[in-house]
């Protein structure tokens, strides 16, 4: 990974993420996110990994964090079984913690799809401000 001044450091990820006997099924809340864009299934995959006290070394900045979780889930991919994404509730606006609860009978965000493809998407040309989903889309 990258700090915030580009040196290269280590991180500590859950070894229980990383065995090739189990299958690790991943569900996410769709929310937005104030340096991610959103929050979809392979962010929530990757940020599940680090340790606690590791997490702020993604947030290196608005650039990096999506460098960082790509570096990541390059790591993770061959152990990755399958994720889902609520589609019942959600958060819009000033996510993740001052986000404003969205319900279906509310006026919708921007439809999201999960093609076989694994990396996720966003309709309508909207994928281009997703960086991470960018990097990772050229994975599969």
């Amino acid at each position: 990974m990258l700090d915030q001044d580009a040196h290269v450091v280590p991180v500590r990820l859950a070894a229980a993420l990383f065995d090739p006997d189990a299958f690790i099924i991943g569900t996410a809340m769709l929310k937005s996110h104030n340096y991610a864009v959103c929050t979809m299934s392979i962010k929530n995959m990757v940020l599940g990994a680090p340790a606690r006290t590791e997490k702020a070394y993604y947030h290196a900045g608005f650039h990096l964090i999506h460098y960082n979780m790509l570096v990541t889930a390059q790591a993770m991919q061959p152990f990755w079984g399958a994720t889902v994404i609520d589609g019942h509730e959600g958060m819009e606006g000033n996510g993740p913690s001052q986000g404003t609860r969205w319900l279906p009978d509310l006026p919708s965000p921007p439809p999201i799809s999960s093609p076989p493809t694994g990396s996720g998407g966003v309709h309508g040309g909207r994928s281009k401000w997703v960086g991470y989903l960018r990097y990772c889309g050229r994975l599969a």
